[in-house]
């Protein structure tokens, strides 16, 4: 456990045993350097994750509580813990699986979350996007107690997409859903619109039904958008 200072000021730091950074101490990892998380490792308060270096979870469960200003990548492990995303995640594997029901992961204004894992699961975990989401990869799935909120921007660019068969995405009032990729996006759960969606290329497809409220505005460009 680190109650201490941790600095890094060059290569790569890898926490390949289990271990925790409590409320007191503090990680920094200068610009150029890294640190890997690789096994089952606590941090208390991501706050204390600091410096322009970068922050990798590569294996294992990381608990992340609190706000991460920093940019961090994800190749493999899950993600366990409510936190939120004030910087840049990139999201290129694993899991945001959650042990139990109630954990959150919130982007915030101004943070992006990069979507590129293969699968992209979400289970017990509810996701809330107050920044920017790019969904790049094919598949994204939770379970009755996952969910999805848009508020600002998600960015529908996966080449084959399938989003959830089972939990709620609700594209909220001032929320926009902006369709590029020239694919059929199928949504296998409940889909909620109260704020914009717009399809400007591929087929957009509500498998699961929804809502669709008389405040929201639906545009659709040499595109289509269907519900079985």
């Amino acid at each position: 456990m680190n109650h201490g200072t941790v600095n890094v000021w060059a290569g790569t730091l890898v926490f390949d045993g289990t271990g925790s950074n409590s409320i007191f101490g503090v990680i920094s990892v200068d610009s150029g350097a890294t640190v890997q998380f690789d096994n089952d490792f606590e941090v208390a308060n991501a706050a204390s994750l600091t410096g322009n270096g970068q922050y990798q979870l590569t294996g294992g469960t990381l608990t992340l509580n609190g706000v991460l200003s920093k940019n961090f990548e994800q190749t493999d492990g899950k993600l366990d813990g409510s936190q939120h995303i004030a910087g840049t995640y990139n999201w290129n594997g694993g899991y945001l699986d959650a042990a139990a029901d109630g954990a959150s992961t919130t982007i915030d204004a101004g943070g992006i979350l990069n979507i590129n894992a293969e699968e992209s699961d979400y289970i017990n975990r509810d996701i809330i996007n107050d920044g920017t989401v790019n969904w790049l990869v094919d598949y994204m799935y939770t379970n009755a107690n996952g969910s999805f909120t848009n508020n600002a921007t998600f960015n529908d660019q996966s080449d084959s997409g399938s989003i959830s068969a089972f939990g709620l995405f609700t594209n909220a009032e001032g929320g926009t859903y902006l369709k590029t990729s020239s694919a059929t996006t199928r949504f296998g759960g409940t889909f909620n619109n109260d704020g914009t969606v717009n399809v400007n290329a591929g087929i957009l497809k509500f498998d699961g039904g929804g809502t669709n409220s008389s405040t929201c505005l639906l545009y659709t460009s040499d595109a289509a958008d269907e519900e079985d």
